[in-house]
């Protein structure tokens, strides 16, 4: 009888993680890895999978051509830039891709909201998932700010990649971090990127 119990209560305990993680692991299909010389240096992700539409952080775009490089693809393949947002470091690209889009969140994104950012970490070909949670709207940009709670910290790689809440909707992107008291992190809102992208965004 003992051990029937310590079995329920472990699937209760257990269960949301694994279902979370399993949304999580869905959300990762949609994330592109952008590479320079077959090396990862940003990331993206599929907001328009019938047109592949990835939305990223335009500062990648510009540090690679102030670095000069020419041999830039997403998923090892060329891409072509759509459109720039330069007043939120953002660009869409359209790069050829048989992954699945990203919705965006559409309620209100509360103080608190636990979310979590996915990207290619600098010099890593394997994604990284940094759990962190809402702390509110920051001066720069009118940027989303999140502070990390735990886990790994954001790295310039994942740059451009999505920060989703518990049903995979995109709150945010990875666009800057700050090594301060808060340690916190931040991106564009998604109501700006709709502002912007809307037309484009088709889940």
């Amino acid at each position: 009888m003992k051990r029937l119990v310590a079995a329920l209560l472990s699937l209760l305990l257990f269960a949301p993680i694994a279902r979370a993680q399993d949304k999580l692991d869905e959300v990762a299909k949609s994330v592109v890895m952008l590479t320079h010389k077959n090396e990862p240096f940003c990331s993206g992700f599929v907001i328009n999978a019938e047109s592949d539409y990835v939305l990223g952080a335009l500062h990648c775009m510009t540090e690679a051509q102030n670095r000069g490089w020419k041999d830039v693809k997403g998923d090892g393949k060329d891409f072509r830039i759509i459109q720039t947002y330069p007043a939120q470091d953002l660009i869409m690209v359209q790069a050829e891709s048989d992954r699945p889009a990203l919705l965006p969140r559409t309620k209100p994104t509360p103080i608190g909201l636990e979310v979590t950012g996915i990207g290619y970490s600098s010099g890593l070909r394997r994604l990284t998932f940094a759990p962190t949670v809402v702390l509110g709207l920051g001066p720069l940009h009118s940027s989303l700010v999140i502070v990390r709670t735990r886990g790994p910290a954001f790295s310039g790689g994942m740059s451009g990649g999505p920060v989703v809440d518990s049903d995979g909707k995109v709150v945010t992107i990875v666009q800057f971090g700050e090594l301060d008291v808060l340690r916190s992190d931040g991106g564009t809102p998604v109501s700006i990127m709709l502002q912007v992208f809307g037309n484009h965004w088709k889940g």
